[in-house]
């Protein structure tokens, strides 16, 4: 330690990596099982969510078609509509 010259207070050494005791290698497998551990579950629950987004993909694929399906009846319903209006004006004129 050295003495800081404005505040008179003692200031720790800085510790740098070279001052550092190197882990046992227990320890350091010890921390790789953990990390391979999580690296597992991480993976995991990585699938899971890839599958609900596929899930969700292929259900608004299925609503996407299902909606345009419906458009297109609307649609022949519509000129249906459009036609028999016609009609209906056609049959009063003449009458």
């Amino acid at each position: 330690m050295f003495k800081n010259e404005k505040s008179n207070n003692d200031v720790p050494d800085l510790v740098t990596d070279d001052d550092k005791e190197e882990e046992s290698p227990s320890a350091k497998e010890s921390l790789t099982s953990i990390l391979e551990k999580k690296m597992i579950e991480i993976e995991e629950m990585y699938e899971e969510q890839e599958e609900l987004l596929n899930e969700y993909a292929n259900k608004k694929l299925e609503l996407n078609n299902d909606e345009e399906a419906v458009k297109y009846e609307l649609s022949g319903l519509h000129g249906a509509k459009v036609v028999i209006q016609q009609l209906i004006e056609e049959a009063k004129d003449g009458q």
